[in-house]
């Protein structure tokens, strides 16, 4: 049986080589609490802002869903700290390439290369 730091790194490598340690990541365990932390880990957040998280088991989803409000609340102040970082200047985007929009194709195939590390940006 693998342990399951083994399947936190996989669905972390989501993010991608630089984003493994984003934020979000950093802020679960305070968010939640080290035994849900153990069992149930973000996954992703999808275009709406909703944030898929994966359990060990369907335990661990229902201790996150009654928790789900507490939750949100934590991980919204952190939220608000990186975007104190962010206005100060303090943090920063890495854009890779910048493309204008007529060549929208070419920074599509860049970023199916999964080659670029950092933002690829389209301008108008």
């Amino acid at each position: 049986m693998e342990p399951l730091g083994g399947e936190v790194e996989r669905e972390l490598a989501r993010f991608g080589p630089q984003g493994a340690i984003s934020r979000l990541v950093e802020a679960w365990p305070g968010a939640v609490g080290p035994d849900i932390a153990r069992n149930a880990w973000p996954a992703r957040v999808q275009r709406d802002g909703t944030l898929v998280v994966h359990a060990k088991d369907a335990v661990w989803g229902f201790e996150l869903g009654q928790r789900a409000a507490e939750i949100s609340a934590r991980l919204h102040d952190g939220a608000l700290r990186a975007r104190a970082l962010i206005e100060a200047g303090k943090v920063r985007p890495v854009i890779h390439a910048t493309f204008p929009l007529d060549r929208a194709s070419d920074a599509h195939a860049l970023m199916d290369t999964s080659a670029h590390i950092g933002k690829i940006v389209l301008t108008i």
